[in-house]
């Protein structure tokens, strides 16, 4: 959005689901307001139902950012079919990857045609090859990748209900060991793709180990895992404005009315960023024995965890 000069507002997320909190971004929309962009944390849809119903009720596109969505659907409706566009990522970790690279699917002929073009360096389909219409770049995968993809997508039948499954699974070992809270699942998420398995963990139910010292006793144990995401309005990007207007002219004066991002309030983002861990979805990919193994690892660091922070703080002394 910011190579358009358009000004990001953002909104707190959901406690448990860590998506967009529906209410929030009702309450956020004004007569500027031209997109709502929900982003699907490790693949869930969040309350999805809700936002669009904001985005019908203020007449404003509701666009999927499904780069974690990969076979995810809510009530049987696949991602990147509840707004106006959605997005998907095939960038090197995703569960498809190309290496690089994504895709953006639609049902409006229109925008369609407008994100062709931009693809295609400005060209316009029936037009001559060197007639460019508009300002594109060139944003067109080779054969080669689509060729993975290809390959993948027929995989992904049998990868995405195997990490659903397991996660759930894995739910319910986890929530019975006190400190820790996996992302809630509503039960329309009839699917999630699970580009991670996110959970949020409390120091205080394992004897004040801190979330790094949780880590790296979840690495001792054979594991890969690691902290969440920034809350996005705290990164430098956004905290020191470090982008500015394009093409001069009237938005420059638009850019002079940008928030002030670092001090914007979203307890709920910095709570979950703060408390978040994540597995990524190779994990998922196992059976039911490795998801108690799992569980049972976890476990064992609460168990031990008074050595766990006597090794950490040797760690972090030495």
């Amino acid at each position: 959005m910011l190579f358009v000069n358009a000004i990001p507002i953002p909104v707190d997320i959901e406690p448990d689901t860590f998506c967009l909190d529906p209410d929030r971004v009702e309450a956020a929309i004004t007569p500027d307001t031209r997109a709502i962009i929900h982003v699907y944390v490790a693949g869930n849809t969040g309350r999805i139902d809700r936002l669009r119903a904001v985005a019908a009720r203020h007449h404003v596109p509701l666009i999927e950012d499904a780069a974690h969505g990969h076979g995810t659907s809510w009530d049987g409706i696949p991602a990147g079919n509840h707004g106006r566009a959605g997005s998907f990522s095939f960038q090197a970790s995703k569960t498809m990857t190309a290496g690089e690279g994504g895709m953006i699917v639609t049902n409006d002929d229109s925008l369609a045609e407008n994100l062709e073009s931009l693809r295609n360096c400005g060209r316009v389909k029936g037009k001559p090859f060197y007639v460019h219409e508009a300002l594109g770049s060139n944003y067109r995968m080779t054969e080669f990748q689509g060729a993975l993809l290809r390959v993948q997508l027929r995989r992904l039948r049998d990868d995405v209900p195997r990490r659903h499954e397991n996660a759930v699974y894995l739910d319910r070992l986890l929530s019975q060991i006190p400190g820790i809270r996996p992302q809630h699942k509503d039960p329309r998420l009839t699917m999630q793709g699970h580009y991670i398995y996110a959970f949020l963990y409390d120091p205080d139910a394992f004897q004040g180990l801190t979330r790094e010292g949780f880590i790296e006793a979840i690495e001792a144990e054979g594991l890969v895992c690691q902290e969440s995401y920034p809350a996005v309005h705290s990164t430098p990007l956004f905290a020191r404005h470090q982008f500015g207007p394009r093409f001069g002219g009237g938005s420059r004066a638009l850019y002079s009315r940008l928030p002030d991002y670092a001090e914007m309030p979203f307890p709920v983002a910095a709570r979950v960023a703060g408390q978040a861990v994540w597995f990524p979805h190779r994990v998922l990919l196992s059976d039911r024995q490795a998801m108690e193994e799992i569980a049972e690892a976890v476990s064992r660091i609460q168990r031990h965890a008074s050595e766990a922070l006597t090794r950490s703080r040797t760690t972090v002394n030495g």
